[in-house]
């Protein structure tokens, strides 16, 4: 007995399988392929194979489907690299590198933890630089028997004496379908704002650097996903993290024109320590997932809710129902052009006017009230407000219309005298060689803050302070929320790193905390600029106005957080607004996917704008009406209309609204469709037709993505002319056929029926 024991430890400590399975499909084996000895970890939907000596990358494979995503194997499964001067953070040279494939010794741990299979990859003395100088890697991949994808996690033991800079981990190399014609068909689902397909990424730059930074910034969720545009698969690769550490995503091809190389980059937390540890603070989940953009989102919800990190709407009671309920924003006093369109007098009758057309209360984001009257000059010396403001906001909330300010949290411009007064400039965001350094604006004048230092999160909580005790105001704008999130290397603010880490969102938080603190309003209504995951479970609303624009995104932030968050506004340039075709267009599209509406000026109370108007008036009835999917719905794959006709308007994106430069006109459906799935399990679609005639709709039901079987039973109820109709007994068919009224909103509710 003892020899049987002794022989195992002999195997085990020589990195060779001990047999363990740990349920079906979960295992660990060495197997020959190719001549070459490897390890394949898997269990019944993937398996990860690797080189037995160097660990470098064999394959990746879907095993439902038998799709190996490995078309160039060989590559190290990461790069890590530290600073040339040992214990000197501030220079820019990264002379050395590591990717363990010369490591003195390569070794592996094969546990069991539960129902978790780990893989422990150990890379023991891995040169860096010169005379010796050696850093140790482990790398560990887990999996459970009911997991799509692997977990990856990285510890570094660094003897170097030199600082860690930079880690790009899983860097997983030559990957791409081997499907015939995938080379032409497969793109990559980047999070930027609602979800962007960028096509060919083994040829093309997909992301990186400067795109899909970390938190916030466009980067809605922390997800990539490779497809092979063929609707079988691809490759998926996510970081699970609520903390907010500061990372990017990357996509790249490679040299060869036939693959690519995806992976994430780190910005590690104590990176002032030379001699120190350092463990990835969260996982990666990276492997092959059957299905395409839609699933991946449905795979990153999937955890997300597994956190109860952020809450679904129905569950918060930091936000008032007044919002809730809110359907329409408005816009305006000095609004693009920084000249006043109208006098305050003005904006505030067109304000009330446009409130008692619409028939319930709004909220007005209210420009250029401070006493500068000039934008984006002299932040942040807001107060005192210009003459007549505090009269405005008490005339136009007595009528029903709630006024939020335009704030900015990251600006400060050095002119003006609190700069010289408060020593301002130890508190803005350090760069690397330079003091507090111009970045935007006029040249030399307006610097970026640190959101982690005290002083500038007291600054501005006593700006919002102000506004909600001695003006009246119940909601208040953060712009530039989700800007980028710049590293700061100052010693003297009280973040623990030195550019890495997580100090920037946490700073942010600590921001948004204080300033609802500080206000003394409960259910202050806070919201900010742009739409990610990063600050929602704080925020009441995410303003995605004039940042997310394209008419045909993918919707991967919509489908993993609908209902945990709240988007409002679509930019509606002047011209647009005058056009009936253009206006029904982007109102429509920010009604069917769930945003408040609006976020115009008033100009819809003017005359020659009765048609627009009464078009906002049924969706903001609508809006209301279908709360339960809209608002508290789980936002589902979206039905296809490519049967229908197309319908051509002109559609303004970021560029050309600030431009003022108009596109072409382009091609959309006749009409507007989402799907939800409500709380209490019902299905509802949503439509809206963008034309002045009646359109009959017919939609290919989705049994796998929405539940509704064909040949099943359901009480179905629709929502037209403004009132639910009462629930009739029906059979679903594989068509859904409906007739939508020129310029309105229709709404289906299938209920399933219960024997």
């Amino acid at each position: 007995m003892r020899l049987i024991i002794i022989l195992v430890a002999l195997l085990v400590s020589a990195g060779a399988t001990v047999s363990a399975d740990n349920g079906p499909g979960c295992s660990l084996q060495t197997v020959m392929i190719n001549g070459k000895e490897c390890l394949v970890l898997k269990n019944a939907q993937s398996s990860l194979v690797l080189d037995a000596k160097r660990f470098t990358l064999v394959e990746m494979i879907d095993r439902a489907q038998n799709l190996n995503y490995v078309v160039e194997p060989g590559g190290s499964l990461f790069s890590i690299s530290f600073l040339s001067r040992p214990k000197e953070f501030y220079q820019t040279d990264r002379a050395y590198s590591i990717d363990g494939r010369d490591a003195e010794k390569c070794w592996y741990e094969n546990t069991v933890t539960g129902q978790t299979r780990q893989l422990k990859l150990h890379y023991d003395g891995c040169p860096v630089g010169e005379n010796g100088r050696t850093a140790d890697v482990t790398v560990t991949v887990s999996i459970r028997p009911d997991d799509p994808v692997f977990r990856w996690s990285l510890a570094l033991k660094n003897q170097s004496g030199f600082t860690l800079d930079e880690v790009r981990f899983p860097t997983l190399r030559g990957l791409g379908s081997k499907l015939p014609g995938s080379d032409l068909t497969d793109y990559v689902a980047v999070p930027y704002d609602s979800g962007r397909k960028v096509l060919h990424p083994r040829s093309s730059l997909v992301c990186n650097d400067g795109w899909t930074n970390y938190p916030g910034y466009a980067v809605t969720i922390q997800m990539l996903m490779y497809c092979d545009g063929q609707n079988r698969g691809g490759f998926y690769l996510a970081a699970e993290d609520i903390q907010g550490y500061r990372k990017c995503f990357f996509n790249e091809p490679m040299a060869s024109g036939r693959s690519f190389v995806t992976y994430v980059l780190h910005y590690p937390d104590g990176a002032s320590d030379a001699t120190g540890n350092w463990t990835l603070p969260y996982s990666v989940a990276a492997g092959p997932l059957a299905g395409d953009h839609y699933d991946a989102a449905k795979l990153y919800r999937k955890w997300m809710i597994s956190t109860n990190h952020w809450l679904p709407l129905s569950k918060r009671t930091d936000i008032p129902q007044w919002y809730l309920d809110l359907s329409v924003w408005v816009q305006g006093f000095a609004r693009w052009d920084l000249t006043p369109p109208e006098t305050m007098d003005q904006f505030a009758d067109n304000l009330i006017k446009f409130r008692q057309r619409l028939g319930e209360d709004i909220i007005a984001h209210w420009y250029m009230w401070w006493h500068g009257k000039i934008m984006d000059k002299n932040y942040p010396d807001y107060l005192p407000s210009q003459p007549g403001f505090k009269e405005a906001i008490a005339k136009v909330q007595k009528a029903g219309i709630y006024v939020m300010p335009y704030v900015n949290i990251n600006r400060y411009e050095t002119t003006v005298p609190m700069w010289q007064k408060d020593k301002a400039s130890q508190w803005a965001i350090q760069r690397l060689h330079t003091p507090a350094a111009p970045e935007n604006g006029a040249p030399g004048l307006i610097v970026s803050m640190c959101p982690f230092t005290d002083y500038w999160q007291g600054k501005l909580a006593s700006i919002y302070g102000t506004l909600v005790k001695e003006y009246g105001i119940k909601v208040v704008y953060l712009d530039e929320l989700h800007m980028y999130p710049a590293m700061c290397y100052a010693t003297n603010h009280g973040h623990p790193a030195l550019g890495g880490g997580n100090h920037f969102a946490q700073g942010m938080r600590k921001m948004i905390e204080r300033i609802k603190a500080e206000s003394g309003l409960k259910q202050l209504v806070l919201t900010g600029e742009a739409c990610t995951e990063t600050y929602a479970d704080l925020m009441s609303g995410q303003l995605s106005g004039y940042v997310d624009l394209d008419a045909d995104p993918l919707f991967t932030f919509q489908a993993a957080m609908s209902d945990r968050t709240i988007d409002f506004g679509m930019r509606v340039t002047e011209a647009e607004g005058k056009s009936m075709p253009s206006l029904a267009a982007k109102v429509g599209f920010s009604f069917v996917n769930g945003r408040q509406l609006w976020w115009g000026g008033p100009d819809l109370v003017a005359p020659g704008y009765e048609k627009q108007m009464a078009f906002l008036v049924k969706l903001a009835q609508a809006r209301k009406a279908g709360q339960a999917f809209l608002l508290y719905g789980e936002f589902l794959r979206k039905p296809d209309l490519s049967a229908l006709p197309r319908h051509e308007v002109v559609w303004w994106e970021f560029n050309e609204c600030i431009s003022g430069k108009a596109p072409n006109a382009i091609q959309l459906s006749e009409v507007m469709a989402s799907v939800y799935r409500a709380e209490n399990g019902d299905i509802g679609l949503v439509l809206v037709n963008i034309t002045p005639g009646e359109v009959t709709v017919k939609i290919p039901n989705n049994p796998k993505d929405w539940g509704l079987v064909n040949g099943a039973a359901y009480k179905v109820s629709e929502f037209r002319d403004n009132v639910w109709g009462s629930a009739k007994r029906c059979v679903m068919t594989p068509e859904i056929s409906v007739k939508v009224p020129a310029y309105s909103p229709v709404m289906l509710r299938y209920q399933a029926v219960r024997n």
